[in-house]
């Protein structure tokens, strides 16, 4: 739409003194905001205005930069992967590996590494007597 020259000052003037900005104007009188832009800067030049100051960009990134806008973090116990023992041992079982011979304790050792990694795939070791051990699964998840 082709405005006189009055009326693009109009339009510039009304840019520059921010009774509404370029988009609004380009949405008002059905020009585009590039437009608008170049309305505002011939009102400008014309009366020998100096730029139109606004917050420099630098400022503002400034004052955010540093702000983190996330809840606050819970503390929680980290988990390295390894499964957690259901018993603690105590001090009597400490007495019992001190005893054991080299072989022993390797066998012990190889035993808890693979209650480790069936308790990782989700399998408990029940024991329901000495001679039979039975496998259950309590959790359905995958290795990765």
């Amino acid at each position: 739409m082709k405005y006189t020259k009055k009326e693009r000052m109009n339009i510039g003037r009304q840019i520059y003194e921010d009774q509404i900005n370029k988009y609004e104007a380009a949405g008002k009188y059905g020009i585009s905001a590039q437009t608008a832009r170049e309305y505002m800067r011939m009102y400008r030049n014309t009366n020998h205005l100096p730029p139109k100051t606004s917050k420099p960009r630098r400022e503002y990134m400034r004052m955010y930069r540093n702000t983190n806008h996330l809840p606050p973090k819970t503390s929680k116990p980290r988990d390295y992967g390894l499964a957690k023992a259901k018993v603690i041992p105590e001090a009597a079982k400490l007495d019992e590996y001190q005893k054991m011979s080299k072989e022993d304790l390797i066998s012990a050792l190889i035993d808890a590494r693979i209650r480790e990694e069936r308790l990782k795939l989700g399998y408990e070791v029940v024991e329901e007597d000495d001679s039979k051990k039975k496998l259950i699964t309590y959790v359905k998840k995958t290795a990765k």
